[in-house]
């Protein structure tokens, strides 16, 4: 009978090999069952080849203008050209959008029907 020492560093698959034995081939991972998160290589595998990290800030996709844009609305028409009027009368608004907002939300409301369906 022969006798082999295993150490910490020995690979077992050649030794068994060596001596006759089958090497077991190793278990294919099972798929996590529903409501399970994969652990380990299968995290990996699932997340994509990017390891599920997001995209550099200036890797953003840029959008097709051949898409076309929607039609703006009254409100909006109306609230470009009062948003320049508002400025030029108040300067000091400039850095504060919350009350350039007020602004042209209180324009809006004063004008009448007749007026709004200009825009």
């Amino acid at each position: 009978m022969v006798s082999i020492t295993i150490g910490p560093n020995t690979y077992t698959g050649a030794l068994a090999k060596d001596m006759g034995a089958g090497v077991q081939e190793p278990a294919q991972p099972q798929e996590p069952e529903q409501g399970e998160q994969p652990q380990g290589e299968e995290a990996v595998a699932a997340q994509g080849q990017d390891g599920g990290r997001r995209k550099m800030k200036g890797m953003k996709k840029t959008k097709s203008k051949a898409k076309g844009t929607r039609k703006l609305s009254p409100y909006m028409k109306f609230a470009q050209q009062a948003r320049k009027e508002v400025l030029r009368e108040n300067p000091n608004l400039k850095s504060d959008v919350i009350a350039v907002g007020r602004k042209i939300g209180e324009k809006w409301r004063a004008l009448s029907d007749a007026e709004k369906a200009k825009y």
